[in-house]
């Protein structure tokens, strides 16, 4: 098969010359031909391989939700799936992980409404899993700086026995006279007192 074009003529200088033309002719043979004839068929799917089964978990998924979802071309479903597996390296666990996470998200349930879908914000919903699975750990494990009140010290071991004297004395003489008490503190307070003046 011969393809003709007509293209103005150059001569020297690079300038076209008025009123004259080539023809060009390009040959297209059988066999490219037959190529771009099978590159454009679609590919079929069999219901029992890994592409069709998450592009089908996806739909059921949806219907739990709508149950009046129109069902979709499953091969074209399918077609998206293997090309998150071998153009984008997915796995198949991540894309069900993917698929159950996004369709239990109050947001991306109404967002992921299809496998073209999923595989075009893929990433935005790694990186959101990600985030909550941080945030979570990070609510779980309370940090000692942010949850306690006040500063802690460290104190001499000396400070915690100081009370421990005062209450053996307090249990060995059960009675005290705070008549006598009271009279000790009034005449340290009186020596203070004319200390001071």
């Amino acid at each position: 098969m011969e393809v003709g074009r007509v293209q103005p003529s150059r001569v020297r200088g690079g300038a076209p010359q008025v009123g004259t033309y080539t023809k060009i002719t390009t040959e297209i043979t059988n066999t490219e031909i037959t190529n771009k004839k099978n590159s454009n068929r679609k590919r079929v799917y069999d219901e029992s391989s890994v592409h069709y089964q998450l592009a089908y978990r996806l739909y059921q998924k949806i219907l739990i939700d709508d149950p009046s979802f129109k069902q979709p071309n499953m091969n074209t479903w399918a077609d998206c799936i293997r090309l998150m597996m071998e153009q984008d390296d997915r796995t198949a666990e991540q894309i069900e992980y993917l698929i159950d996470w996004s369709q239990t998200n109050s947001f991306w349930k109404s967002n992921i409404l299809s496998t073209k879908k999923l595989r075009e914000k893929a990433t935005t919903l790694i990186r959101q899993i990600k985030a909550e699975n941080a945030k979570e750990n990070k609510a779980k494990s309370p940090s000692p700086i942010k949850h306690r009140q006040g500063r802690t010290e460290v104190v001499p071991e000396w400070f915690h026995k100081r009370n421990e004297d005062r209450a053996e004395t307090v249990e060995v003489s059960q009675e005290i006279d705070f008549e006598a008490e009271r009279k000790k503190i009034l005449e340290t307070l009186g020596r203070i007192d004319k200390n001071a003046q």
